[in-house]
């Protein structure tokens, strides 16, 4: 009962601190290289970011290109420094789609399957519905709850589109949103089918070379230089060895540096006419007609405090990255970090991403809440939780002693609380986790994102278990002796 409460009352702490901010003023339009300089170094040292590099264009150019920290392998981070896209690979991929529109050879309202023959759900009838535009809108009518697969990865695009059989779709097609990453693996599968190209070698000819993205690839294990991502452990930021899946690059595994991303999000303002046409771009900015969806294609469409933001995150388990376009400035950014994790997501990355809006549309931005004392507090739960447990498991010998003055049934209860609770903490934290975020979980994504409550929670639940076995025996050993 006692993880359950520290758990529940780490979940409720950090809720009610993330709220703690101070009111913003409205300032004028105007912003200076040197603010964002000033916040994105404090923002760095609150959280203990170890590498992040911002770009920034206006009116047709790059106008900030800065590199903070380092690449985790030893040197400074740069512009040019490659780091993975996470879900802004979304972005790259409709805009191959609609460049294959333009040339005639998609059409965005045709069934996927005039183009991947045999591509079906489990309901052929209702897979048999799902368009071009139906991928990119993310309304297939499928989510990760009804996809065995969804935790898999698999060598290639073809596979992770062929085992979409045992997908089970909730919704008809065009209905409603549903974030569902597979989604993106069948447009990076169709660009391959109808270009007759690996999407890497198709992305690189008519994308990342035209737009002079020299870093940039979609062959992520063949990049030289990534930068090493982190998650963080007690505070700390921590090496872990990205996994980067080919059947998911289309959805989440281009990679790029600060540098490529100006480019790109030129392209993105409709200063690459060569590129993509504004009336593509329009129709990528645009979410789907006659339901209620905030996405378009590759793209959120959503406001902050009332400026028209077109924005997309990126999060992988030791990467962030996250990109804005705001129309009726002329201003687009995007910022790639080499860390992510369950608090950085929490309580860094939202009042960083807020912060440079508030910048670039001249609003003073609040103070944030400091991770690094947020970090503190989660130590001293973990390590007085850990010793409140073994105090416990010690103290065994002077329940043994007493056991004999308590009725039966009260100490049959208190065994078993040992095992139904850590049992229910262990069955049910993924469970909850699905239900909170609609996508699926396991302990291992878990531990990826957040491996210091993750272990805390493990220990508790094996020191609650050691102590539930060890009673066992106690009480039964006792019940003999007795009879």
């Amino acid at each position: 009962m006692k993880v359950f409460r520290l758990w529940h009352f780490w979940i409720l702490f950090i809720m009610a601190v993330s709220l703690m901010t101070n009111p913003v003023n409205a300032g004028s339009s105007d912003w200076d290289a040197d603010q964002i300089d000033q916040f994105i170094q404090t923002q760095m040292r609150a959280a203990r970011i170890p590498g992040l590099a911002l770009v920034i264009t206006q009116n047709g150019e790059i106008v900030y290109l800065k590199a903070f920290g380092s690449d985790g392998r030893g040197a400074y981070l740069t512009t040019q420094t490659p780091m993975l896209l996470g879900s802004l690979s979304k972005s790259f991929t409709a805009l191959a789609v609609m460049q294959l529109v333009e040339a005639g050879k998609v059409d965005l309202d045709a069934p996927i399957s005039d183009y991947i023959p045999g591509f079906s759900n489990a309901d052929p009838q209702q897979s048999a519905q799902i368009t071009v535009r139906h991928l990119l809108n993310q309304t297939t009518g499928m989510n990760d709850l009804g996809y065995p697969a969804s935790l898999t990865n698999f060598p290639t695009l073809a596979e992770r589109v062929n085992s979409l059989k045992t997908a089970v779709p909730n919704a008809e097609a065009g209905v409603i949103f549903q974030y569902f990453n597979p989604n993106y693996s069948v447009l990076g599968f169709l660009i391959e089918q109808v270009s007759g190209q690996p999407y890497g070698n198709y992305m690189q000819e008519y994308v990342f070379s035209p737009l002079g993205m020299q870093q940039a690839s979609a062959y992520p294990t063949q990049v030289q230089n990534l930068a090493q991502g982190h998650t963080l452990f007690l505070g700390a930021p921590r090496n872990i060895e990205q996994e980067m899946p080919l059947s998911e690059v289309s959805a989440g595994f281009i990679v790029a540096s600060a540098e490529d991303m100006g480019a790109y999000l030129l392209a993105q303002a409709g200063r690459m006419e060569t590129i993509i046409s504004t009336e593509s771009l329009s129709a990528m900015h645009t979410p789907p007609k006659g339901i209620d969806s905030p996405y378009a294609m590759g793209w959120f469409v959503e406001s902050h405090k009332g400026v028209d933001v077109i924005s997309h995150t990126g999060d992988l388990q030791s990467f962030h990255a996250y990109a804005a376009l705001l129309p009726a400035q002329d201003i687009q950014f995007a910022y790639l970090i080499n860390q992510n994790g369950l608090l950085p997501s929490l309580i860094t990355f939202p009042p960083l991403r807020n912060g440079l809006l508030d910048i670039l549309t001249g609003v003073q931005p609040g103070r944030s809440v400091s991770a690094n004392l947020i970090n503190i507090i989660l130590v001293v739960v973990i390590f007085y939780s850990l010793i409140r447990d073994m105090k416990r498991y010690l103290n065994i010998p002077v329940w043994a002693k007493n056991v004999k003055e308590h009725p039966k049934k009260q100490i049959i209860i208190n065994i078993a609380l040992e095992f139904i609770i850590p049992i229910a903490l262990f069955v049910f934290i993924p469970i909850l986790m699905q239900f909170i975020s609609g996508r699926k979980y396991s302990w291992n994504l878990l531990y990826q994102f957040a491996p210091d409550i993750t272990l805390w929670l493990f220990v508790g639940i094996a020191i609650s278990l050691s102590r539930g076995f060890r009673k066992t025996l106690i009480y039964l050993r006792i019940k003999q002796e007795v009879e």
